[in-house]
């Protein structure tokens, strides 16, 4: 009786053809039931965020701003980088936050250029639309991962959940979560960041390679976890096939930058050494992480440098320990790509743990919360209760630290604290989940 034959039981057990008649019924009835309710949880829960984005749409986000900017300097032929970011600012938007400094990589040319196609306006709508049809496809990807039922731990994460119960669910906890609102409401790339984390995982975990390819490309937009993700990839072993295209596509993406200004890599990074203090939302209480921590409790700033030198160490050390774990076999590849998957999950939660983020990049937890999936017991309880603090950290530190000030974005160190024990509760599951060999010796029932 190996991993076959249990994967069989499993499968069957799950349909409920091993189940009395009367049993199968009122389990199909209890199931309809759930997915209605959750069918209608995800309908008013995401009903909110249209509303949301038709409130704001006649108001172009503050971030939105820089990247139609950036497009509109792009088409008159002139680099972004430097100080004609600033001048364009004050002589094309007319009122409202002028951006002072562009410091996202070459790669945003060609979003930039189409969204400078249109004015402000009608370019914030569009814009809008695109973020809440990211959204809607990511928790689908992420549901199509999940679906993957012959994978480590997913006999564990909610056996008898279809991919659309799940769907409606994890849409359902997206759409409240403040860090997806603040990313709606200022009109944040991060929304896009975490389709590509979703498409990443669901390539991997169903052997998609295009998808995988696709969705590494849109994480590495934002390098703080892009780059923590696609050096554990290559670590971890297996994904050069879908890490190595990435970074080949990227590279043509960022080509069409380099007539208006050749070193625009280099230009690109110069732009991020000087970011630290560059504008008011660039100070440490602004930023999260290791850095955004520090500061909060002894004063001191270390930089977004170091608090990337740390992140990358600790997203280093996960990579090499799964290296190390036992190879899978001929017959284990779904294997092997779904626990590439989690360690893409545990990648991002090393990255909202540690690096200097904003609070609303924090919406990529709608990825990393899938690393909870093999938990149960007290890890299972613990990463819950991570989850549900990272849903409206702003509230909860207002409420209960009021005292304690905060100039922007107060529910920074309770968003971050909520994914480090969420990280801390997907390492003890992953302790506990057999490798491929015990898999394939132990029998199933």
């Amino acid at each position: 009786m190996g991993y076959g034959y249990g994967r069989m039981t499993y499968d069957r057990n799950v349909a409920g053809a091993d189940l009395p008649a009367g049993a199968r019924g009122a389990a199909s009835r209890h199931g309809r039931l759930a997915g209605v309710l959750l069918a209608a949880l995800a309908a008013l829960a995401f009903g909110q965020l249209v509303a949301l984005a038709i409130e704001r749409a006649g108001d172009p986000g503050y971030d939105f701003r820089y990247y139609w900017l950036a497009g509109r300097l792009w088409l008159e032929g002139v680099s972004p980088y430097g100080p004609g970011f600033r001048e364009a600012a004050g002589r094309l938007i007319e009122e409202g936050n002028r951006p002072e400094i562009w410091a996202n990589p070459p790669t945003y040319w060609l979003p930039s250029v189409l969204l400078a196609a249109f004015d402000l306006g009608s370019a914030w709508r569009l814009w809008l639309a695109l973020s809440l049809c990211a959204l809607v496809l990511a928790s689908a990807s992420v549901a199509f991962a999940l679906s993957q039922t012959s994978c480590p731990g997913s006999a564990r994460a909610g056996a008898g959940l279809g991919a659309g119960p799940v769907f409606c669910l994890h849409l359902a906890v997206m759409a409240i979560m403040e860090v997806t609102q603040i990313a709606l409401f200022v009109g944040q790339s991060s929304v896009f960041v975490y389709l590509g984390a979703a498409l990443l995982i669901a390539g991997l975990a169903r052997e998609r390679r295009a998808i995988g390819v696709i969705g590494l490309v849109l994480l590495c937009a934002k390098p703080q976890v892009g780059v923590l993700v696609a050096l554990a990839l290559l670590l971890g072993g297996g994904a050069r096939t879908i890490v190595l295209p990435a970074i080949a596509v990227s590279l043509l993406i960022l080509l069409p930058a380099l007539p208006s200004d050749p070193l625009v890599v280099l230009e690109w990074l110069a732009a991020l050494a000087s970011y630290d203090g560059a504008s008011y939302a660039n100070q440490p209480f602004a930023m999260s992480g290791i850095r955004h921590v520090l500061w909060a409790y002894s004063g001191h700033d270390i930089g977004n440098l170091a608090a990337m030198i740390v992140t990358l160490a600790a997203g280093t050390a996960i990579a090499v320990r799964a290296r190390m774990q036992p190879q899978v076999g001929a017959r284990g590849a779904a294997w092997k790509g779904r626990a590439l998957a989690d360690l893409v999950a545990v990648e991002i939660l090393i990255a909202l743990s540690l690096a200097p983020l904003h609070l609303y990049d924090f919406v990529v937890i709608g990825v990393g919360m899938t690393a909870l999936a093999a938990t149960r017991g007290a890890s299972a309880l613990a990463g819950i209760a991570a989850l549900a603090l990272c849903l409206r950290p702003s509230d909860l530190h207002i409420a209960l630290l009021s005292g304690d000030f905060v100039p922007l974005f107060p529910g920074t160190v309770l968003a971050t604290f909520g994914a480090a024990v969420m990280l801390l509760a997907a390492a003890v599951a992953a302790r506990s989940v057999p490798g491929p060999g015990a898999d394939e010796a132990t029998p199933r029932a």
